[in-house]
């Protein structure tokens, strides 16, 4: 029996932590939260910001589940959840799991918002979605 060495990879290092899209509305929404004193964390697990209270809880295994960003005052409390909805991945089940996500969150009391990736990464657009959750200035118009 002869054995064959695989020679293909099975893992290579990405090229960026995020996609363009993430990149965008990260940069986006540092501009326009880090003068307020307010910390963007991309790629942030549920586990590092929701704890689960009870033993048979019914979302375990979402707490694993990692959202887009994660918004945090400047001693790093949780505040806000951010998932950027990119029109592009056209994943069934990423809409399905974001609908635990949101019961998981809402449970724990942390808002999640959607930023919509047809709108763009625009501060304006930012301003307006993040204003009801967060002490940020909406400049004059």
């Amino acid at each position: 029996m002869a054995f064959f060495k695989r020679t293909e990879k099975e893992y290579k290092k990405k090229n960026y932590l995020m996609t363009q899209t993430e990149w965008d509305f990260f940069g986006c929404l540092c501009k326009v939260l880090s003068p307020h004193g307010y910390v963007v964390q991309p790629h942030v697990p549920l586990v590092s910001v929701i704890e689960k209270l009870k033993f048979f809880a019914q979302y375990k295994e979402e707490l694993h589940d990692i959202v887009d960003f994660c918004i945090f005052d400047d001693d790093y409390h949780p505040l806000l959840l951010i998932e950027v909805d990119e029109q592009e991945c056209g994943m069934f089940g990423k809409k399905k799991n974001m609908e635990k996500i949101g019961k998981i969150a809402l449970a724990a009391d942390i808002p999640l918002v959607t930023l919509w990736e047809n709108y763009g990464a625009n501060e304006t657009y930012i301003r307006e979605r993040l204003k009801t959750y967060l002490q940020i200035n909406v400049p004059a118009k």
